[in-house]
């Protein structure tokens, strides 16, 4: 297999590292995305990729490893925007939003009390879509600039697993690694 030199994700220049840049830790090869942090590890002792460059939020779906009947599965996926609670929370935010580098942090991490669940829908498309769909700019294709602000949370649950993503700008959603919805806000009645 070639070695990459631009992103299939994003079209981002692809650059010759070490696993250590991802996780503080190990010397493996690696080919990593400068802006979205797809990556494509090597084998060992080589610089010959093991496959293609991968994200590592779509990488891990489980849609590809459940079959379609799978009684968990919710066709179409529910999508569901969490807002801010409140001001203070929106101001908190500020703070996340100053530290964190889309360039060069792979996850944030927005606390789950400063948010609310806004609204839900059904959505057409599983993660791996939506996420496809977004990096190229069309989030308020898919999503009303109603029901999504700067700092939301989107959630896309297809019943494996909800995924979750921050909404960072006009055309750019980053991963999240956990949000706990237990945490969430409840709706005042």
């Amino acid at each position: 297999m070639r070695s990459p030199t631009v992103c299939r994700y994003c079209g981002g220049k692809i650059v010759k590292t070490n696993s250590r840049v991802l996780y503080g830790k190990g010397n493996q090869t690696i080919y990593l995305c400068t802006m979205c942090n797809a990556y494509a590890g090597c084998y060992a002792g080589t610089d010959k990729p093991m496959g293609k460059v991968a994200n590592p939020v779509l990488s891990s779906d489980p849609q590809f490893k459940a079959p379609k009947w799978c009684p968990r599965r919710i066709t179409p996926p529910v999508c569901q925007i969490y807002g801010f609670a409140d001001e203070q929370s929106q101001a908190m935010d500020v703070l996340i939003r100053e530290n964190f580098q889309p360039k060069r942090d792979r996850y944030i991490f927005p606390t789950p009390g400063h948010y609310r669940l806004q609204s839900e829908k059904r959505l057409n498309m599983n993660a791996k879509a939506f996420y496809n769909a977004a990096i190229n700019g069309a989030v308020y294709d898919i999503l009303s600039e109603d029901d999504v602000a700067l700092g939301s949370v989107i959630e896309i649950d297809d019943g494996l697993k909800p995924y979750h993503f921050y909404y960072w700008g006009w055309s750019t959603v980053v991963p999240m690694f956990s949000f706990d919805r237990s945490q969430v806000q409840q709706q005042q009645l």
